[in-house]
């Protein structure tokens, strides 16, 4: 690849050769509580069940983050295997927005994304989009509602960081279900 950063939509060679470089080395996927509840709804259990059985909460100074959880192997807990040995996302229709710009990665919360060239099917296949707008959109979009709600919570309300998390957690599970009615 001749240059580090690209802008949505662009077009690259690239195939997804089902390594698992991406999905094989965490837990290091963070998401968003946006995310959680998309899991959650694919799994049909609430948030907080999902947290707890499958993700992992780090608190750095006082902000809590989420990461996808691992198995023993430190590979991400909804990797599967197929009969022939070939990995996929056993949430794929809802995997967070991280997972599906990836190769692509955000630089900041700017639409630069930057391509994680250790992905072997990067400069491999069919020219394609890397990230379509929408999606480094919506990334860019819950990424910044969701630190804001945690910050708020945190810095105004004084809330303690895992408790300002699952308010936040709660507050969000309580307005999707009210939309869905």
């Amino acid at each position: 690849m001749d240059k580090a950063y690209y802008k949505p939509g662009t077009r690259i060679k690239f195939r997804c050769i089902r390594c698992d470089v991406c999905c094989g080395t965490g837990p290091n996927v963070t998401i968003t509580i946006y995310d959680l509840i998309r899991i959650s709804k694919k799994l049909g259990v609430h948030p907080r069940a999902v947290l707890e059985q499958f993700m992992n909460v780090v608190i750095a100074d006082v902000i809590p983050y989420i990461t996808l959880g691992s198995d023993q192997w430190g590979r991400c807990v909804f990797l599967g295997f197929n009969q022939n040995g070939e990995t996929y996302c056993r949430i794929y229709d809802a995997r967070p927005y991280k997972c599906r710009v990836y190769p692509a990665q955000l630089g900041g919360l700017s639409e630069e994304l930057k391509l994680d060239l250790k992905c072997p099917g990067v400069g491999e296949g069919e020219e394609t989009e890397i990230a379509s707008s929408k999606d480094v959109q919506i990334l860019l979009d819950e990424t910044k509602r969701h630190y804001e709600k945690i910050l708020e919570l945190v810095l105004t309300k004084k809330l303690e960081p895992l408790r300002a998390l699952y308010e936040a957690i709660d507050n969000e599970y309580r307005m999707h279900k009210q939309q869905q009615k």
